[in-house]
């Protein structure tokens, strides 16, 4: 399977101009949860054919989860065998962290009906979302 590196750097993602924590506000770090792919100094790994290894396993594990486990483990235990599936397989090594009993978090079905379907899709480095009208023959696209 060929792989590559994902180029990533910080400014893409900084905030510029903006206050992190403003003042008599509360600490908007309370209940954050930070999942790195990969340990400092190393990088994290995609595949050229399913994207990346922690993003597909995450979201193959809360299905898994929710739907054959009956909703049975909490984030951390997901994450955990995601870590260790990883390690076995000679990939990187994910650093967590969880503030204030954010560990055990469960992730449930949205069970509220919406009047619009919506698919997302990430095609290199882009996110389409697909909005829908129940009634509707056709696709309504907005990108973010």
């Amino acid at each position: 399977e060929k792989e590559q590196g994902k180029n990533f750097r910080l400014r893409n993602v900084e905030r510029q101009g903006t206050l992190v924590w403003a003042y008599a506000e509360d600490n908007p770090d309370y209940r954050l949860v930070v999942i790195n792919a990969a340990n400092d100094g190393f990088q994290s790994k995609m595949s050229n054919e399913t994207g990346s290894y922690v993003i597909r396993q995450f979201t193959h594990g809360i299905e898994n989860n929710i739907t054959t486990k009956n909703n049975h483990h909490f984030l951390h235990e997901i994450l955990e065998d995601i870590q260790e599936d990883l390690h076995d397989k000679g990939k990187q090594l994910m650093v967590k962290t969880f503030n204030n009993k954010t560990e055990y978090i469960k992730f449930v079905k949205n069970t509220r009906q919406s009047k619009k379907k919506k698919k997302v899709m990430v095609e290199m480095g882009k996110v389409m979302i697909i909005e829908q009208e129940e009634n509707e023959t056709s696709d309504s696209v907005s990108k973010d």
